[in-house]
């Protein structure tokens, strides 16, 4: 299985990204500290990471 992380700010699209992608039995892994992204990126070594380009920091 293929891990994928997601980094999105608003939490609406976030969750239905999230479940779009769980029905296709992929595991994602969504980031809720924005300051911490690469340290969570380090633990989940993810296989493909789809990012916001506009975060709030």
């Amino acid at each position: 299985m293929f891990t994928i992380m997601l980094i999105e700010d608003d939490e609406t699209l976030s969750q239905e990204v999230k479940e779009r992608l769980s029905q296709w039995s992929y595991n994602v892994v969504g980031v809720v500290d924005f300051g911490n992204v690469f340290e969570e990126f380090t633990v989940s070594k993810p296989d493909l990471v789809i990012i916001d380009i506009q975060l709030p920091k």
